[in-house]
């Protein structure tokens, strides 16, 4: 019984561990638009600066509750660099973009909350961020939810 315990312990750490190295943090409070909680982590991806190919950050998916209603919306974290004229929304496979905001600063960022949760949807993120200058990003998805 005992090494059950500790395997599966041991488990769990190196999951934590593996997620923390993969650049993926737990959802927390920071990664919702405001008046939304509990947040659920749908997916995740890299972000990409689009000269020399650095990763400076990650943008992910999430679906909670806000203001009583079930929504999703994508979070932005960049690990380097700061918003500059970014763009964040929620996409559905006809293309359209809802929940769209433009952040001109900062390093933590999210869409507005979308009601498009009875479709498939993923997170995008595309415009320009500042890295010691003006430099574009990749545009970078997520993988469509079910």
């Amino acid at each position: 019984m005992m090494r059950k315990k500790t395997l599966r312990t041991s488990a769990v750490a190196l999951a934590a561990v593996a997620a923390m190295a993969a650049g993926m943090a737990p959802a927390s409070a920071n990664d919702s638009p405001a008046g939304c909680g509990s947040p659920h982590l749908v997916n995740s991806a890299g972000i990409y600066a689009s000269w020399g190919g650095e990763r400076i950050g990650t943008l992910s998916q999430y679906w909670g509750w806000c203001n009583g209603n079930l929504r999703n919306w994508a979070h932005v974290h960049l690990g380097s660099g700061q918003a500059w004229a970014t763009k964040i929304s929620i996409q559905t496979p006809d293309g359209v973009k809802h929940g769209t905001r433009v952040q001109q600063y900062g390093t933590d960022f999210t869409s507005d909350p979308t009601a498009t949760m009875d479709r498939s949807t993923r997170a995008r993120v595309e415009g320009d961020v500042w890295l010691g200058q003006v430099e574009p990003i990749d545009v970078a998805t997520t993988g469509w939810s079910g």
